[in-house]
């Protein structure tokens, strides 16, 4: 408190002293009036530009005249006290006490610069009286709420500014910035903004100033050298400086020269009372920032295309969507300056004053802001309070539309401002990009754009810029190659490739070469050497003999004896060709023409090779190394249609030929040709003439394919005469005929002449070996089909055994039986036994015929084995109504054996509820069941009918359990109990006392009441199983019982 009586006398001192001059005007002379204290800045450098006295004052007007033109204020008059301060903090100071103390103003609006107001706050602060300041009060500390709550304030803070940029890193994604600034011409703005700024990367924590530096030098040597050291510490560089002497423009122009404006810098130029890149003129106008003051210059060019790098934060004040109105709100400030009350006529002469203030709009947003909240507070029945500024100040938040855009003041009294973003496009326009709307220390960014890209429209790609870049600021820091990293990995895998695609490349080679030799030796099959043809002689008919020779029955005996008394006709020869140590008598035709063996009849050939069947000779091959070209036959002339082609044939050589085929003159043939010919071979066959009866005709060959092409009802046919004393199968003849059907399509495909042929000789074979194997072939094929037929049924009546055995036995020890293992017992240290009994029985069952006392346990087991299969819980045997139960064996699960048990007796309780007796609907079942965990040995008793049994005291604890237990409750033991609640946990139980324990003497027990998570009486819990379930249930198991049993 002595300090602030201190202040106030040196500020009542200060203010004596310099008694400057003032002004005292009024808005009328009748009614309730208003006493407002303005303070301005007159004679300061920048003040005609900014918030000057003689380009501001009349703003105050103009907002009077809004508020009774709106109906605000009515009844009350406005009396307008004018001081100067010219922008002095101790002139503000004295002149606010002389507001005060001298003219007993209402309520004070201005200073309009940072210290000044600090100074104006602190003074009105005392005094409890309202302020309002505007234009260049941008200071955070000026924000204050706790030390300024009275303070009003109409301009953007610095701290705005700084949230502004942070929205911005975070929009683009850049963690990290450099804070570059002067001090030229206004040393407190760009000072407070470094301190907001470091307010704001304390405040988010999410962003880094990673360095700051003042540039004290403004020549272009001294810019550069802050340049140099901002190029080792960020990419991303904030600016402050006054742009009244260029010095923006020498910025880029020095940023150009030091090699920094590439497409990885990123020059961020922020102020709150600028239009962008246009800097305005005194006398009105304005100049783009490339352009120096002193007119154009040769670096123009260099300065647009740097200024293209950067992007700009301001407030943009009077400029937007409000420029057409301030433009005339301006017109009218400097109109009224000359007018009533001011005349300033003289003193406001001159080009400096032609042009309204930038910040006249707030001033005129202040006034109006006030007469708002004193007709709220006057309507409100706070007329009293008006003078006080604590009462005032809560009726001064508020949103409306000003001559500085949109006004919205929040509860600390402060303006949340509205930024913008601009760039310059690709012609150099001053371009809105994003509008970032400020509230206390959040902020929204809003683009203007849809494709980002836009933004980045000088850079490569239109790309934005990182905040530190790939290789580090000093260029050391590039990240390894993947072959750099991985050196040793990517050699080892080049020559793991090279020697898969080496490995590779000798497969195929080896693959092809094999293939080909391959296709070679079977073509060697076929190509019958001329040095292996030997001519027959006598000494050589006694070795003729081959196997093929001797399957091939009686027809091909005949031929051979043929062939040994012959040597050569006009068309064939005959031969013996040689076969290792034995030879074969072989006839070979001859051939005029040579064929061109291509890949196509070479493989043509290959099959011509391997073709067997019983009504052909095998076609050996063809011999092209000899002075004739040899190859065999038996029946006609078939295959090689490219050789045969250019021969001529005789009339008589075309009796076996189709009338279609005779008429096209066509020798190739085709398949319903081949049928015809046939019936042509199968005629001779039965009738044993030859073709057409040739030797019986008076019609020569010619006269006979003359007919034929003819055609008609008459077209010649051969006689089917046979000898009546052979058998010879009706069928036949039939098919015959139909094989020399005119029509070619009415003609039986090859396969149907050989299924019917087959089907005509089913019960007989060319010779014994083949009847043989034909009768060894199908014995095998139904003894295997016998076999596989067993075995099916072998592996369902395995399947359907091992379902038994494992219903009966655990798994493992079922599995050791199985193969005549000796089953040892076996150990388990931990494992849960679960008992129940049914309460009653024996009254109960006294109720019952002995079928339904087992209808009735039966039904109730299917239940419980059905909630066992969804546990892990093996059960060991039922005896009457008793049920046993284990967790932990055979599979051992740790400490999860008495969770299963827990839930599972749960469950069984829960089924109960809806459990009825079919044959009793009035009774109901209920269980006693007793826990306890322990160590037991498990093993199998006994041969006939073996059992997996369970021994060890824990069973007959588990067992005490249950006789000693409570219908409808789970009994447990402590060491059960302890499990359950310390080692498992998840479940309540509650202290039954101590209990005497047959045989074990007196216990302390324990209640199972339920899950943790939902703990209600037994009666009320939710069933497990609902009904319908355990009809379906128990449908299910009945039917496999049965299907076990019929197997």
């Amino acid at each position: 408190m002595m300090k602030k009586h201190f202040m106030f006398l040196v500020l009542i001192l200060v203010t004596t002293l310099l008694k400057p001059a003032n002004l005292q005007v009024a808005t009328g002379t009748t009614g309730n009036v208003i006493r407002m204290g303005f303070i301005h800045c007159r004679d300061y450098q920048s003040a005609p530009i900014t918030v000057g006295y003689r380009t501001s004052a009349s703003a105050a007007n103009i907002a009077i005249d809004r508020l009774k033109r709106e109906g605000l204020m009515t009844g009350w008059e406005f009396n307008f006290t004018v001081v100067f301060d010219d922008c002095i903090e101790s002139e503000a100071a004295g002149k606010t006490v002389e507001l005060i103390e001298r003219h007993d103003v209402d309520v004070i609006i201005g200073p309009t610069m940072n210290q000044p107001t600090l100074g104006a706050f602190i003074v009105s602060n005392y005094y409890n009286r309202p302020i309002i300041s505007w234009g260049l009060v941008n200071a955070a500390q000026l924000d204050d709420e706790n030390r300024f709550p009275n303070a009003g304030i109409m301009s953007a803070g610095q701290r705005s500014l700084g949230v502004a940029i942070r929205a911005i890193l975070a929009e683009f994604g850049w963690n990290q910035f450099v804070y570059a600034y002067f001090t030229e011409e206004d040393a407190e703005k760009c000072v407070t903004m470094r301190n907001d700024l470091q307010q704001v990367v304390s405040y988010f924590g999410d962003i880094v100033l990673a360095y700051s530096i003042q540039v004290t030098d403004i020549s272009n040597d001294g810019m550069i050298s802050a340049l140099k050291k901002i190029q080792s510490r960020g990419r991303i560089i904030v600016t402050c400086m006054k742009d009244g002497i260029g010095l923006r423009r020498k910025w880029v122009l020095a940023a150009e020269e030091a090699g920094m404006i590439g497409d990885d810098y990123v020059y961020i130029f922020s102020d709150i009372k600028s239009k962008g890149y246009y800097v305005p003129l005194l006398g009105g106008g304005e100049r783009p920032a490339w352009i120096p003051s002193s007119g154009s210059d040769e670096n123009d060019t260099r300065a647009l295309k740097a200024f293209k790098k950067s992007i700009f934060v301001c407030d943009m004040m009077g400029q937007g969507s409000i420029a057409a109105n301030y433009t005339v709100f301006g017109e009218e400030v400097i109109a009224r300056m000359k007018e009533a009350p001011y005349f300033c006529t003289e003193d406001c002469e001159g080009k400096n004053y032609t042009v309204a203030a930038t910040y006249s709009s707030q001033l005129h947003d202040a006034v109006y802001a006030y007469g708002t909240s004193l007709d709220r507070m006057f309507k409100a029945g706070q007329m009293a309070n008006y003078r006080n500024a604590s009462a005032f100040m809560r009726y001064f938040p508020q949103s409306f539309v000003g001559m500085s855009g949109n006004v919205n003041i929040n509860d600390k009294g402060t303006r949340n401002p509205t930024l913008f973003l601009l760039s310059l496009d690709e012609s150099g326009n001053n371009t809105l990009r994003a509008t970032i709307y400020v509230e206390n220390m959040s902020a929204t960014y809003s683009p203007l754009y849809t494709d980002e890209g836009v933004m980045w429209s000088s850079r490569k790609g239109n790309v934005r810029p990182n905040d530190v870049p790939l290789c580090g600021f000093t260029g050391t820091g590039c990240p390894k190659s993947f072959v750099e990293e991985y050196l040793v990995w990517v050699i080892v895998a080049v020559v793991v490739l090279s020697l898969a695609i080496i490995a590779a490349g000798l497969g195929i080679y080896f693959s092809i070469k094999a293939r080909r030799e391959e296709i070679n030796r079977q073509n060697q099959l076929w190509q019958i050497p001329f040095i292996h043809l030997h001519q027959i002689n006598s000494k050589q008919k006694s070795k003729e003999h081959s196997v093929r020779s001797l399957q091939s029955g009686t027809s091909t005996m005949s031929s051979r004896t043929t062939v040994s008394f012959k040597t050569e006709t006009r068309n064939f020869l005959f031969f013996s060709l040689q076969r290792e140590a034995d030879y074969e008598p072989v006839v070979a035709k001859k051939h005029a023409y040579r064929p061109r063996l291509d890949d196509e009849r070479c493989a043509f050939m290959r099959t011509l090779r391997t073709l067997d069947h019983d009504n052909l000779n095998r076609f050996i091959g063809l011999c092209l190394d000899g002075p004739q070209m040899l190859w065999q036959v038996k029946i006609s002339n078939y295959g090689l249609k490219d050789i045969r082609s250019p021969e001529m044939y005789e009339k008589k050589d075309l009796l076996w030929s189709a009338p279609e085929l005779l008429r096209a003159e066509d020798i190739k043939g085709t398949k319903e040709g081949d049928v015809y010919s046939l019936g042509i071979i199968c005629a001779e066959l039965i009738t044993r003439k030859s073709v057409f009866n040739m030797e019986d005709r008076k019609e020569d060959p010619e006269e006979i394919i003359y007919l034929l092409k003819k055609g008609g009802m008459k077209s010649p046919r051969p006689d089917l005469d046979y000898d009546h004393t052979i058998e010879i199968n009706p069928a036949l003849l039939h098919l015959i005929r139909d094989c020399f059907t005119e029509r070619p399509s009415e003609r039986p495909s090859i396969d149907t002449v050989r299924s019917q042929l087959r089907g005509m000789n089913s019960s007989r074979n060319d010779n014994l070996m083949d009847h043989v194997f034909n009768m060894l072939e199908s014995y095998a094929s139904s003894l295997e089909e016998e076999v596989s037929e067993r075995t099916k049924e072998l592996v369902e009546e395995k399947k359907k055994s091992d379902v038994l055995l494992y219903r009966m036995l655990p798994k493992t020890v079922a599995d050791k039986l199985k193969l005549g293992q000796t089953v040892e017992p076996e150990t388990f240290e931990q494992v849960t036994i679960f008992f129940s009994d049914v309460v009653q029985f024996t009254t109960l069952a006294s109720k019952c015929t002995p079928l339904q006392v087992v209808n009735l346990l039966n039904d109730l087991y299917t239940i419980f084995d059905g909630i066992i299969e969804k546990h892990d819980v093996y059960k060991v045997e039922t005896i009457g109504d008793g049920y046993l139960c284990v967790s932990g064996l055979p599979h051992r699960n740790g400490n999860e054996h008495v969770r299963q048990i827990a839930l599972m007796s749960l469950a069984f309780l829960s089924s109960l509820e809806f459990f009825r007796i079919p044959h009793l609907p009035s009774e109901r079942i209920n269980l006693r069941i007793g826990m306890n965990c322990g160590s037991v040995v498990a093993g199998v008793v006994g041969l006939t009918m073996p059992r997996f049994c369970l021994f060890g005291d824990a069973v007959n604890t588990a067992s005490r359990m249950e006789s000693n237990g409570k219908p409808g409750k789970i009994h447990l033991s402590a060491e059960a109990n302890r499990l359950l609640t310390e080692t498992v946990g998840g479940f309540a139980t509650e202290s039954r006392g101590e209990v005497i324990i047959k045989g074990k003497g007196v216990m302390e027990t324990f209640w199972l009441l339920g899950p943790n998570h939902a703990i209600r009486p037994m009666s009320s819990r939710k069933p497990v199983v609902k009904p319908k379930k355990i009809e379906e249930l128990h449908r299910q198991e009945t039917l496999k019982s049965d299907e076990l049993l019929s197997d």
